[in-house]
């Protein structure tokens, strides 16, 4: 449940009361999520070189 708490205090979905439980709640279908592999200073590093 930690991590459905998390992604409702991002915004990523909602938490409906139902009865004594909550029931996760999300409007969309997919998420897309980017993700660099590089931190920004090596992309930054890479990018004057």
């Amino acid at each position: 449940m930690e991590n459905v708490n998390e992604l409702a205090d991002y915004g990523l979905l909602k938490l409906e009361e139902d009865g004594q439980a909550k029931r996760p709640v999300v409007w969309y279908d997919e998420i897309d999520v980017d993700l660099p592999l590089m931190s920004t200073e090596a992309q930054q590093d890479a990018a004057n070189a």
